[in-house]
């Protein structure tokens, strides 16, 4: 039977099934339908609802925050496009959108008209890459309003066991939300950075690190940091093993080099601060505030005196008014290098919250530690006091991003899997939506002592890649699994590839496919699975997104 054939039955299964639970659905607080629901208000989830709203669809954008925006209006605004060649479509439009905005917003200085800014606002003049939060946050929610999505803000699905998910055979009929509020769809697009409703969905996914021969990948499984081994003593008493260790730092081993586990990058909360004394907060010292959590820095630091605040200590990245975008550096930073992130996938919500507040408590005890402490040299806490948290910059939540950068969360294991074989162009897909570029990146995963008793970092790589074709097939789940969902983050990939693959641009060429397949597959009554790829292709490169790479040869799909 084709697949075409056996989505007919199942539909016609799942409107049958549908009746005989009508009555539970009428008692419902709540129940409003939609041609395409998309879960998690990210910059993928914001450009796949847009797509499907501009495609004619009935469109509904849920999200768990008050914020829509993900990372590009938290604090990731020195944005990873690595190639600009390989951004289109409305992913690029973002760009403009923002670079026509602060044009808009300069000329409004000037000439004080409101109605001369409102003018040019609308035209598109220069993409600007690097910007402020709140920005983006105003570029995004515009493009929402103009498209015609139905945004749901500070509503989060329903996890506990199977209520926040009505799922017939392999169709998802519904999702509700912890306040009851249901919401039907014919298409469900999760664009959450975790992954879910799709794993709500029962859909496979894999936490962690595949082992270096699952996909003839050297670079994944556990991968020892020799440059970092012994950097400094990773005992609370140096040089003794009996005072204990110090806070991150494991008593095991994590395995051999190139094994499988569970473990996951570091996250980190990507700050935005500035030395404008007028806009300028200060860093203040957390209430659970540690030492111990800094003595590594503290000891490195002692063996760097001259080190660079915004350089070796924490990363600057310049964005307009003085501002910059602050990112880890070196062997420890603002990064959190902890067992935690393994845990943050899967994890209730009670405990995400208690894991973002660790990440809260360690981040603004970083600032308070770098500015303030005595272990750390007179000329450093100089520079560091220059900086603070940007006070226009998330103001409702004391100047700190809404969101923890979660790098790495779940990874379905779907109908084609994205891997290194693929980002350095010895693999190639026949459906590519969009085109990798970026290094396959993982930031540090563990901390640990090996049997000589010195200090060990592994888990950091580094390695360059091609520009690579990612394949529609890695954003769908088998067909036993879900005919009806399609998942614009969380995609089949090893962890070598997605390192590569997780940049905030590809993200939204990855949820512009998804919302036009979406429509596709609602108009031709198919499954996601049977979407024809060659009219999606022809929508994605009308719409301009960029799909192929002249440079490419002819190769053939392999893992």
């Amino acid at each position: 039977m084709s697949r075409a054939a056996n989505f007919r039955l199942f539909t016609k299964l799942y409107f049958v099934t549908l009746l005989s639970l009508a009555p539970l659905l009428m008692r419902a607080s709540s129940t409003s339908n939609f041609d395409v629901v998309v879960y998690g208000g990210t910059p993928s989830g914001i450009i796949a609802a847009c797509e499907a709203a501009q495609a004619g669809k009935s469109v509904c954008l849920i999200e768990p925050s008050q914020h829509v925006g993900g990372m590009m209006t938290s604090g990731l605004t020195a944005s990873d496009y690595h190639n600009p060649n390989t951004v289109g479509g409305k992913a690029l439009s973002f760009y403009y959108r923002v670079g026509s905005l602060y044009q808009s917003l300069v000329q409004a200085k000037l000439n004080k008209s409101l109605a001369k800014r409102d003018q040019l606002i609308s035209k598109i003049t220069y993409p600007v890459w690097d910007y402020e939060s709140h920005i983006g946050e105003q570029v995004f929610n515009q493009m929402l309003l103009e498209s015609g999505v139905t945004c749901i803000l500070g509503k989060r699905i329903d996890r506990v066991g199977s209520r926040g998910i009505t799922k017939v055979f392999n169709h998802i009929a519904s999702i509700t939300m912890e306040t009851g509020e249901i919401y039907q769809g014919s298409v469900f697009i999760d664009s959450s950075y975790e992954g879910d409703l799709m794993a709500l969905a029962h859909v496979p996914y894999v936490v962690g690190r595949e082992s270096s021969s699952t996909y003839n990948e050297p670079l994944n499984g556990v991968q020892p940091q020799t440059q970092y081994r012994g950097i400094v003593d990773p005992y609370v008493i140096p040089g003794n093993p009996s005072s204990g260790l110090l806070p991150g730092v494991e008593s095991q081993v994590p395995g051999n080099v190139g094994d499988a586990d569970n473990r996951v990058q570091a996250y980190n909360f990507r700050l935005c601060m500035t030395n404008n004394p007028d806009n300028r907060v200060a860093a203040s010292k957390p209430e659970n505030y540690n030492p111990l959590d800094y003595e590594l820095l503290s000891r490195l630091i002692a063996q760097n005196p001259n080190s660079v605040f915004g350089a070796q200590i924490a990363k600057f990245a310049p964005l307009p008014n003085g501002k910059v975008d602050v990112n880890s550096s070196d062997a420890f930073s603002t990064d959190l290098i902890s067992p935690l992130t393994k845990t943050w996938a899967d994890a209730s919500y009670d405990e995400r919250d208690k894991i973002l507040q660790r990440y809260r408590d360690y981040t603004q005890g970083f600032l308070w530690f770098v500015t303030n402490d005595p272990r750390v040299p007179m000329n450093i806490r100089a520079q560091a006091a220059e900086w603070g948290l940007a006070a226009d910059e998330f103001m409702d939540n004391g100047n700190m991003p809404y969101r923890i950068y979660v790098r790495e969360a779940r990874r379905m294991l779907g109908e084609y899997i994205m891997t290194g074989a693929n980002a350095q162009g010895t693999a190639f897909v026949h459906d590519p939506i969009a085109i990798g570029c970026y290094g396959m990146d993982s930031h540090q995963v563990t901390m640990y002592v090996d049997n000589e008793g010195l200090l060990n970092i592994e888990g950091g790589l580094w390695s360059d890649s091609i520009n690579y074709g990612i394949s529609y097939r890695s954003l769908v789940p088998k067909l036993a699994d879900c005919d009806n969902l399609i998942v614009s983050i969380c995609i089949s990939a090893s962890h070598v590839a997605y390192g590569s693959m997780r940049m905030e641009p590809v993200y939204m060429e990855m949820g512009q496919a998804a919302g036009a397949a979406a429509s596709l597959a609602i108009d031709n009554a198919t499954s996601v699975q049977s979407v024809n790829y060659s009219t999606l292709a022809a929508i994605l490169v009308n719409e301009g997104q960029v799909i192929t790479d002249p440079n490419w040869s002819i190769g053939v799909d392999s893992y």
